[in-house]
């Protein structure tokens, strides 16, 4: 997976799909990561708060959270870098990012590996006083994650998109 979807220029602003399935991974203040129970349910939650935290970080400009849970030498982190980048122009985002599923497939050691099914609504970048400076399509995202368990959490550290070569 790679960083915010390259913004397409648009003179005039792309309709916005509001995601409202049960997959919805928007809340404001999602619940802290787990530290006990299983490691599937550790890593999946960490994948989950890695979404989220996009379609809040889209909104709000904070990126804390993702700095916490993404190596920078994931390919993931380009996402955190595009949002970092908005944020710091003021920018904000509409797009929200609906968690379809999570499969576990592998743990070995201190590594873990899912498969996640996952989609977006099309969406617009816009700067502070309104002006729309792009826009990009809704997608679906089939894409493998390996996290590594560290001292606090896991931590996000590869990721392959399973629909591209």
């Amino acid at each position: 997976m790679t960083g915010l979807p390259t913004p397409t220029p648009s003179p005039t602003p792309s309709p916005s799909v509001a995601a409202t399935a049960a997959g919805d991974v928007s809340a404001e203040t999602p619940e802290p990561l787990p530290t006990t129970g299983t490691v599937e349910a550790q890593v999946e939650a960490t994948v989950r708060r890695y979404f989220s935290e996009i379609n809040r970080a889209a909104r709000t400009g904070d990126t804390s959270v993702l700095h916490k849970i993404v190596d920078k030498g994931c390919p993931c982190w380009e996402m955190v870098r595009s949002l970092d980048e908005y944020g710091s122009a003021g920018e904000r985002s509409d797009i929200r990012y609906v968690v379809d599923g999570v499969q576990f497939q592998e743990h070995r050691g201190d590594l873990a590996r899912v498969t996640v099914h996952a989609r977006h609504n099309a969406y617009s970048i816009k700067t502070p006083s309104g002006v729309l400076t792009g826009s990009g399509p809704a997608e679906t995202l089939r894409a493998e994650y390996v996290a590594a368990q560290g001292p606090a959490n896991w931590l996000l550290t590869s990721a392959f998109n399973l629909d591209h070569e």
